[in-house]
């Protein structure tokens, strides 16, 4: 498949899950204006438009943020965004929704929330230390695009896209439009299967995890799950047992490194254990 056709495909698929998309430069982040003259505001989801945009043009596939598209994205930039959120995660609770690796040679990520209903929310810069947010009038690229770096964006594993925490709207500045009807129901409680629910997405996320990310990854998925026993969610012991399956399936048990294998392992849940606390 060419380039060309590749991105045809991506963008519609993303059209068809209800995302507006737009032509950027090639290798870059801006839309391409000879295309999308108005930018994020030309952002389509009619079929002829995209193929007329992709065929033969050479340019990055951008996704529009916001409520057109349903979608808000966090953005985390770099090893110091990186330490900054999983230190917020670690005093408020780990994120689990879909999320992508940019292409920054020092890493980069991004997730994806659903764009809650009854809320607004900007775009801003800085809402942490190397941490931004693409919502309203925003946009963001999208797999398989290029990096300038030359690295492509990929998606981290097939995990559906979540709503927010409270604490993380707030911390965006997300800003209520309306007050919820009285026949609105109240989920303040979780379901009883929402420990094996988040159980078996954390083990499809981190099994089909590339090599290059397994640590950060496993990590994640680790410290999750422990959140998980303690809440009493899932049973004690199953953090070990799903992160070792998941690290088989991707093939770093078998990994002949010495810092992988079965010593990688011990010492991911033994950091993750020390995050817990």
């Amino acid at each position: 498949m060419s380039y060309s056709d590749k991105m045809i495909h991506c963008a519609l698929r993303y059209a068809e899950s209800g995302w507006f998309v737009l032509p950027l430069i090639p290798r870059g982040k801006r839309p391409l204006g000879s295309l999308v003259p108005k930018g994020v505001l030309d952002a389509s989801r009619h079929e002829q438009t995209i193929g007329t945009w992709f065929q033969g043009t050479g340019a990055n596939l951008g996704i529009a943020t916001g409520k057109k598209s349903g979608i808000w994205v966090l953005d985390i930039d770099g090893p110091v965004g990186s330490l900054v959120w999983w230190d917020w995660e670690a005093q408020n609770g780990h994120c689990f929704t879909l999320a992508q690796r940019t292409g920054r040679r020092d890493g980069g990520r991004q997730l994806f929330f659903n764009y809650p209903v009854g809320y607004t929310i900007k775009s801003r810069t800085g809402v942490m230390t190397g941490v931004d947010v693409r919502a309203d009038s925003g946009y963001v690229v999208a797999p398989p695009s290029v990096h300038p770096s030359g690295k492509n964006y990929v998606w981290e594993g097939k995990v559906p896209i979540n709503k927010a925490p409270l604490k993380l709207l707030e911390l965006i500045g997300a800003r209520k439009t309306h007050k919820p009807t009285s026949g609105a129901q109240n989920k303040t409680s979780r379901s009883s299967n929402y420990g094996p629910t988040v159980r078996a997405g954390l083990l499809q996320e981190l099994s089909s995890c590339p090599r290059g990310g397994r640590d950060q990854l496993a990590f994640r998925v680790a410290t999750r799950l422990l959140e998980l026993e303690k809440t009493g969610d899932i049973r004690g012991g199953q953090a070990d047992e799903i992160v070792h399956i998941g690290l088989t399936r991707c093939g770093y048990i078998d990994d002949p490194r010495k810092e992988r294998g079965e010593r990688g392992f011990q010492r991911i849940m033994s950091s993750a254990r020390k995050r817990i606390g």
